[in-house]
């Protein structure tokens, strides 16, 4: 599954890969105004998320007549995630990392965070959620939102950061071409 934008921004084209080429499956309007748009779709296509500048939206392909406001942030959100299989998008600012439940759009969890990073990177599984943000990664658990794995690097900047499919592993890069492992 893939989310691109039509050529004059007014809609997101929703994309599944089959036989052996991308056919547009969906057609989403954009609503107004149109702003920078941060979007993701969850790996078994059914949900569509986006943020516009602190608000962000879901639509559910399918069910879904249009977009439904999920929920709104304090500051600019930077990232989305979608974990895979729960219908839960995690939402990061520079001040705030939150969970929320799309099909009733209510917030689950909320943990401060100070990362004054736009380059900050989301990655969830079923279970966990991994951020990179600035000198720091952290694991959270997707239901709760507890810490179950804090690395400061002061001298870093964490460009990326993976968590592997069994949970026990975590990867990150950095700034300095290294690649990190826990």
């Amino acid at each position: 599954w893939a989310v691109t934008e039509s050529e004059r921004s007014s809609e997101f084209l929703v994309h599944q890969w089959r036989d052996n080429r991308w056919n547009t499956v969906d057609r989403l309007t954009r609503p107004k105004p149109w702003s920078e748009a941060v979007f993701d779709i969850s790996n078994d296509g059914q949900w569509v998320v986006q943020r516009r500048e602190t608000n962000v939206y879901c639509w559910r392909r399918g069910v879904s007549d249009g977009w439904t406001h999920v929920g709104k942030h304090g500051n600019l959100v930077d990232r989305l995630a979608i974990v895979p299989g729960k219908g839960i998008l995690v939402t990061l600012s520079k001040s705030t990392l939150q969970a929320w439940q799309l099909s009733s759009s209510s917030l689950l969890w909320q943990v401060e965070m100070k990362t004054n990073n736009p380059a900050a990177r989301l990655h969830a599984t079923a279970e966990l959620l991994c951020c990179a943000a600035g000198p720091v990664v952290s694991v959270h658990r997707v239901d709760t939102g507890d810490v179950v794995f804090y690395k400061n690097v002061p001298s870093g900047e964490f460009n990326d950061a993976v968590i592997s499919p069994d949970g026990r592993e975590v990867l990150a890069a950095s700034t300095d071409r290294a690649i990190h492992r826990w």
